[in-house]
């Protein structure tokens, strides 16, 4: 057990052969409050402190069945690392040092000043003893948190970065680099302009020059960065200063969401909607469909109603195949992915369409890999 396993105590032992020692020894404690246990050997002292908790031991070196050095040696093979202050004889300062080397906290002497030094010398070790627990609370506390903080850094869905306050990456999380294509090494040499998209550096500068300034604690934003391999990518990023005691700034805790796909789901809608809100009737359609197989790189793309007097097939009013504008046409809806579509589903296979619609025939002849329908 070590010096720490006995701050549950507040018992001290005093191992002394002299009654008359144990006898002030026990009085000025206990008038200071503190509860007092005493024995008179060695052997004594070990089964004592097999059996309970102790706040702090004062140990005299010169026992009757051995010496402080071999009690604390023993205790020692036991996994026993008590808090102790040896006591000895006058003269016997050389036993003392030996003793400080071996884990003493202090010493005593015997002689006429011993009941007046007992008390300081006592208060300065339980003293030092829990400034030392408390310490080692702290850190045991700081090192759980940093292994969790730890945890969920590695192990995010999101790409998450340490970032100094000068922009440097300091770490960085596996998903931020898949996000940006880098290995760990690569991406850490960087800064955060340097994958971020170069209209976006302005926005990003005033960001992180406010957080460093104490204007803002946190921020979040839309931004555009660029991957290893020269494209751009979305995210949405959310920043927080994380600052020391004087209020420093000393870095930021960045979480990057990808969101590229929303935003060109988003650059799609408005796309579309550009390009059919100054045409109608069946110009309407066309334009629509020539718009959809742009955005989509679609090969095929039409847009078909049902037959009214055959509601059994879908005519197609507007077709676009191979970037031109295409025939009409008309085919049944039985055992197509239209057939799904006509049912209020939405329809998508992004691949192997025809191994799940063998019955298409038009899908077979034409060997369509992909379809998607709404």
């Amino acid at each position: 057990m070590s010096a720490s396993g006995y701050e549950a105590s507040k018992t001290i032992l005093v191992v002394d052969d002299s009654e008359s020692a144990l006898a002030l020894s026990r009085q000025t404690l206990e008038n200071l409050g503190y509860e007092v246990a005493c024995v008179m050997s060695g052997a004594a002292a070990i089964r004592w402190l097999i059996a309970h908790p102790v706040a702090l031991v004062l140990l005299d070196y010169r026992l009757p069945d051995m010496t402080g050095r071999d009690v604390v040696c023993k205790l020692a093979e036991k996994g026993l690392n008590i808090p102790f202050v040896t006591i000895t004889a006058h003269g016997d300062e050389k036993l003392a040092v030996e003793m400080m080397k071996l884990g003493a906290l202090d010493y005593l002497v015997k002689d006429h000043v011993f009941a007046e030094m007992l008390p300081s010398v006592v208060r300065q070790v339980l003293g030092r003893l829990e400034n030392e627990r408390r310490v080692a609370v702290a850190e045991g506390a700081v090192r759980e948190s940093e292994g969790r903080f730890r945890s969920i850094f590695e192990n995010a869905a999101a790409g998450m970065a340490q970032v100094s306050p000068q922009g440097n990456l300091l770490q960085v999380n596996p998903e931020l680099c898949r996000f940006l294509g880098y290995e760990p090494d690569e991406l850490l040499k960087l800064d955060i302009l340097a994958v971020t998209h170069p209209e976006d550096h302005l926005a990003s500068l005033r960001f992180y020059q406010e957080l460093r300034a104490g204007k803002r604690s946190a921020f979040n934003c839309e931004k555009r960065y660029l991957r290893r391999d020269g494209s751009i990518v979305w995210g949405h990023a959310t920043a927080a200063g994380v600052r020391d005691e004087r209020g420093n700034l000393r870095y930021c805790v960045v979480l990057v969401q990808d969101i590229t796909d929303r935003k060109r789901y988003e650059e799609l809608v408005v796309n579309i909607e550009r390009g059919v809100s100054i045409v109608t009737g069946d110009h309407f359609f066309r334009s629509l469909v020539a718009h959809l197989a742009d955005a989509l790189k679609a090969d095929i793309a039409f847009v078909g109603e049902f037959d009214r007097q055959q509601p059994q097939n879908v005519k197609a009013i507007a077709v676009v195949a191979g970037g031109r504008e295409g025939e009409s046409f008309e085919y049944p809806l039985a055992n197509t992915p239209c057939e799904n579509v006509a049912n209020q589903k939405i329809c998508v296979y992004p691949e192997e369409v025809c191994r799940h619609f063998p019955g298409d025939h038009q899908l077979v002849e034409l060997g369509i890999e992909g379809y998607a329908g709404a």
